[in-house]
């Protein structure tokens, strides 16, 4: 549900006082009906761009979502494609700890409380993740690290 409620104006307000419709368009959506036609909707483009990122991001990360929780129940399931390094985590809990942060991200992307980058830093520091498990070299460096630390 939008903060600011939509506002209505008719074409021939549009026509008459476009300077007053354009303020008002900068704090909230101003739709023009159209007879026998679709509403127009004027809105100030950082409103559009949030949209825009926040339905792409919405709906891949409800695939997302999906895959995730068919794997922790143990079901098969296959990622989306541009997310087909989530196969690399075996463990629930890691793909639960993901989903945390990939969801928090999402969160507060779309409250506007942080910029949208925060949702790519989190799939790309997840994504650097699955690389890493997936270069058995650099695991094995990994391990001979965590065995020194326990030393």
């Amino acid at each position: 549900m939008p903060t600011r409620p939509e506002e209505f104006v008719t074409a021939t307000d549009l026509q008459r006082d476009m300077k007053r419709v354009l303020l008002e368009a900068e704090q909230r959506p101003v739709s023009v009906p159209r007879p026998g036609g679709t509403a127009i909707t004027i809105v100030n483009r950082d409103s559009w761009t949030n949209a825009t990122q926040a339905h792409d991001w919405l709906m891949r990360a409800a695939s997302v979502m999906l895959y995730i929780l068919m794997r922790v129940r143990s079901q098969p399931a296959e990622p989306p494609t541009d997310f087909s390094w989530l196969k690399l985590f075996d463990d629930p809990d890691d793909l639960r700890d993901f989903i945390e942060e990939f969801g928090t991200a999402l969160q507060n992307a779309t409250a506007k409380m942080r910029p949208w980058s925060d949702v790519d830093a989190v799939v790309a520091e997840w994504h650097k993740s699955a690389i890493a498990i997936a270069d058995e070299r650099l695991q094995e460096r990994f391990d001979q690290a965590r065995d020194d630390i326990g030393k």
